[in-house]
């Protein structure tokens, strides 16, 4: 355990120290809840609907395309830089060095992985796929397809293409395979 994580356990532990347990029952309040506990869905669906405004970019770019249902939800996480990046894991007291396993070069965030990675910018220049060094993932759905790419499939594509590199990350870190960069092309090819 690091030493956050064993300060945690023993706060949880005083807390739980401090508790006493009683029999009476739980009394719960919620606005959508009738007496008898009950919960009133449509009320809930009804205010849900109401709270609909106008999408995010990103929101709209990750669930609005013809990728799978997996490579979406990875896509949501990655535009709000939520992937379990060494970088996000360090920032929650997980680990203590960021540092990119498969390159050694830099922290491993987000952007890293996708773009700045000697891989990953190798991969997006065979794709004609230009990458300034200022581009965020939160920037995906902002990209501009290259010449040769259909427009409609364009945010599928490249959430295919951001799940191949994420693939390959895992791959290198996890089994150390580093598949060369044609396979990884392939890959992405298949998949769209």
């Amino acid at each position: 355990m690091t030493p956050e994580a064993q300060q945690e356990r023993t706060q949880v532990e005083e807390l739980l120290a401090a508790w006493t347990s009683s029999t009476t029952s739980d009394k719960r309040l919620c606005i959508f809840a009738a007496d008898d506990g009950k919960l009133h869905t449509s009320a809930l669906y009804k205010l849900l609907q109401s709270a609909k405004g106008d999408k995010s970019p990103q929101a709209s770019f990750t669930w609005r395309n013809k990728a799978p249902p997996r490579v979406q939800f990875f896509a949501w996480l990655l535009v709000r830089e939520r992937i379990q990046s060494r970088a996000h894991l360090r920032q929650r007291k997980v680990l203590d060095n960021a540092t990119c396993e498969v390159c050694s070069e830099a922290d491993e965030t987000a952007a890293h992985i996708i773009f700045e990675c000697p891989f990953a910018a190798s991969f997006w220049s065979a794709l004609n796929i230009a990458m300034s060094r200022e581009t965020t993932t939160a920037q995906l759905c902002e990209l501009a397809p290259a010449p040769h790419e259909p427009l409609i499939y364009y945010s599928t594509f490249l959430l295919l293409c951001c799940w191949q590199l994420w693939k390959r990350r895992n791959n290198a870190i996890f089994r150390s395979q580093q598949e060369p960069l044609q396979m990884v092309l392939r890959a992405a090819r298949e998949d769209a």
